[in-house]
C-alpha cells in the first residue's frame, strides 16, 4: 500500500493528474466486447491516463 505522499507523487507524473479508475478500465473493455472489432489482432490498448511506466 502507498502513502499519501506516494499516491500524491505518483499523481503528479500522470498526465490525467490521477490514476485511471477501474470504471475506466471497464469501459474500454466493454466497448472493445461490444464493437467486435474484427480488424484489431495483437494490439496492446493502454489504458493509463497517460502516464508512462
Amino acid at each position: 500500500m502507498a502513502t499519501e505522499a506516494e499516491r500524491k507523487a505518483m499523481a503528479e507524473q500522470i498526465p490525467l493528474g490521477r490514476p485511471v479508475r477501474p470504471q475506466e478500465i471497464a469501459k474500454t473493455v466493454r466497448r472493445l466486447i461490444n464493437d467486435s472489432p474484427e480488424s484489431m489482432t495483437g494490439s496492446l490498448i493502454a489504458v493509463s491516463g497517460g502516464w508512462e511506466y
